[in-house]
């Protein structure tokens, strides 16, 4: 299991970080894009000072509880940048459709975005909450 967590933060870093931060830069001409990047960016750099701060300080069980927070934030952030994206790109064109004429690959970024958090919050509540809830 300790591998797999091992694994997991890799892919965390990967996904949750780099790949947003590129999307962020090359999306800084765009208002929007650089506000749905910019904060999902902002609460993640919050999310994983809190951690480190309360895992020093208090019990590391606690990150469990942090992780679930923040994820649940997360998701909905994504959510509501699918909107915020959409909703600009339905103005620009008169679209019909939410987020047509936002970039593939943005759109794209944020429904991965949306599927690696929410496979992240099951993983927190099967494997994190159950080590806790057994103590």
């Amino acid at each position: 299991m300790r591998n797999f967590v091992k694994v997991w933060i890799q892919i965390a870093i990967a996904v949750g970080l780099l790949l947003p931060s590129v999307a962020f830069a090359t999306g800084w001409r765009s208002p929007e894009r650089r506000t749905v990047f910019g904060f999902y960016l902002l609460v993640l750099v919050v999310q994983i000072l809190t951690e480190q701060i309360c895992s020093e300080i208090f019990s590391r069980s606690l990150l469990v509880i942090i992780g679930t927070i923040y994820t649940v934030f997360r998701l909905w952030q994504l959510w509501q940048g699918r909107q915020v994206l959409g909703m600009n790109a339905q103005k620009s064109n008169g679209s019909a459709r939410v987020g047509q004429s936002t970039h593939p690959i943005v759109r794209g970024l944020l429904w991965l975005l949306l599927l690696f958090w929410a496979v992240n919050l099951i993983f927190l509540f099967v494997v994190g909450w159950s080590n806790i809830l057994s103590l």
